[in-house]
């Protein structure tokens, strides 16, 4: 899964764990990294948002990052990487899942001149070389809400995909630069 797709979870009140620390919860689970609480300026200044249009990205893009506004976070647990490709195939081998694209008309990869959908691909055949540690790729929203539920079950813990605002504080990491 995207960096955007990470699991995460609450850390249980009684543990305490401190900030920094790493979780893995099963042997199959993925290793979280304790955030620290604390609070943030959300969105972009318009001098970010300048630099953004100006390397390409669109303004109706960038509009949506308005108005800058200060958000507090609570203490999390975020997966310490990227879901790996590995990490995912224990959890399509443990419940024979099938991902929807791999049921479906596959997902997007570079043809060499554009993006596009190919029945051909999917996680397990992505169109270039993948070991297990590599993130896993061309899964869906529903394909990250099914693997989570596994790691529920799995893990009796409560796990869950990243807020917008979790996922940029996360990124972030204490900066006030334009981009983490």
């Amino acid at each position: 899964m995207e960096s955007a797709q990470q699991a995460t979870r609450s850390p249980k009140p009684d543990a305490r764990p401190r900030a920094g620390q790493v979780i893995k919860d099963c042997a199959d689970c993925p290793e979280m990294v304790v955030i620290p609480a604390g609070s943030f300026t959300m969105g972009s200044s318009a001098a970010e948002q300048a630099l953004a249009n100006a390397a390409g990205l669109p303004e109706n893009f960038t509009r949506r990052e308005n108005p800058q506004h200060r958000f507090n976070i609570r203490s999390f647990a975020a997966g310490r990487y990227a879901i790996s490709r590995g990490e995912f195939a224990a959890f399509a081998r443990a419940k024979g899942y099938q991902t929807e694209a791999e049921r479906g008309d596959g997902c997007f990869a570079w043809n060499g001149k554009e993006w596009k959908k190919d029945r051909a691909y999917n996680w397990r055949n992505v169109g270039f070389t993948q070991a297990d540690n590599h993130p896993v790729v061309c899964v869906s929203w529903n394909d990250a809400q099914a693997y989570i539920g596994w790691l529920n079950q799995s893990s009796g813990q409560t796990y869950r995909l990243l807020s917008e605002a979790e996922r940029e504080y996360a990124a972030r990491g204490g900066t006030q630069t334009d981009f983490w």
